[in-house]
């Protein structure tokens, strides 16, 4: 998998003041220039079927304590210092196919502390706090067609020395500060789709041999009846290809149709057994890559690809055993610290550090 690239220009601040915050000041800081690779479809899980909406860039932000507040722009990710309740807006727009034909998650890879997200002045989450990325399934019926969406995120941040995790004094640790600071975006996904992929490995005691079992779920969220034809029968069907780390095909499989109402889930298992392996270490990290496609009457309705590891780790009472060699695990424990950024860092910078 590879990292989104990021540019990364001299950092700038933009100061601002509420009347309402008696002699205090909030300053955002924001990396100017950031560009995320949303074309990543390997990270981002895209495909011919799914796509994202980056919800990246201006936003427009404001008291949430003033009767008649200064609004700026602000660049998301970013921080401000100082402690606020603040509304963050930025909108966005869907076609007819769009709200018709997708289902939709909205992302957030980060934001700090206390939040409430608010779609077209819904409330459709409450997030009580923290910097970990979570997303929200979107009710198709409040979204609008062919005409603005906005997405509202009322953040308080203030913390404690007690209740907020982190807490407001911490040791070794670095600054913390408030606002959206890592990625957002909507992740769009066909009303009928495949979900909870599960890829695991198995060994038949008998023979010896290895054995890739895949399992899948088929789900109907649509909720409008396909159109009867004479050449219309509704007929489900799930194709697999299995792709060797060389790019070669190592297995493929069609199974028989079926048929799924609306508001119906469907679970499929495979079994396909793997001839002269290519096993995954940390000195030759080799992956496979599985493609699955589901139709419907000979029809492209999803299709999704990702990419998985074969490997073998066993335990006995003084070692483990990745691949039948001795194995031990060395790693270190990474908390991202970029001086008075705190941790709002791109991935490149991460890696370089």
């Amino acid at each position: 998998m590879g990292f989104p690239r990021i540019i990364i220009p001299i950092t700038t601040f933009l100061l601002f003041f509420f009347s309402n915050i008696s002699f205090s000041q909030i300053v955002f800081k924001e990396i100017p220039g950031y560009r995320q690779n949303f074309s990543d479809s390997s990270f981002f899980n895209l495909s011919s079927t799914r796509s994202i909406v980056p919800l990246n860039g201006k936003w427009v932000v404001y008291s949430a304590e003033d009767d008649e507040p200064k609004k700026i722009s602000v660049n998301v990710p970013s921080i401000f210092r100082g402690e606020a309740q603040l509304i963050f807006e930025k909108s966005f727009t869907l076609t007819q196919e769009q709200v018709r034909e997708k289902k939709y998650k909205l992302y957030f890879l980060g934001l700090n502390y206390l939040a409430d997200i608010i779609v077209n002045d819904i409330v459709i989450y409450r997030h009580r706090g923290g910097e970990y990325p979570f997303v929200v399934e979107l009710p198709g019926d409040i979204l609008h067609a062919g005409r603005d969406n906005l997405l509202s995120v009322k953040l308080s941040y203030n913390l404690d020395s007690e209740n907020t995790i982190p807490l407001k004094q911490r040791f070794l640790f670095p600054s913390n500060y408030g606002g959206i600071i890592r990625d957002v975006y909507l992740y769009l996904e066909p009303n009928i789709s495949i979900t909870d992929l599960n890829i695991s490995l198995s060994r038949d005691a008998r023979t010896n041999r290895l054995h890739l079992n895949v399992s899948e779920n088929i789900i109907n969220r649509e909720f409008r009846k396909r159109p009867d034809t004479l050449d219309t029968k509704n007929e489900f069907r799930v194709s697999i290809n299995i792709f060797n780390p060389d790019f070669t095909l190592a297995a493929r499989t069609t199974e028989p149709g079926f048929q799924l109402k609306m508001n119906e889930v469907k679970q499929l298992q495979h079994s396909f057994e793997i001839t002269s392996p290519f096993f995954w270490s940390p000195q030759s990290p080799q992956v496979y890559s599985i493609s699955i496609s589901l139709s419907i009457d000979g029809e492209l309705v999803d299709t999704i690809r990702k990419e998985f590891p074969l490997y073998t780790l066993t335990s006995s009472f003084d070692e483990l055993q990745l691949n039948g060699l001795p194995f031990s695990f060395k790693g270190v424990t990474y908390v991202p610290s970029f001086n008075e950024s705190g941790n709002l860092a791109s991935f490149t910078q991460m890696e370089e550090d």
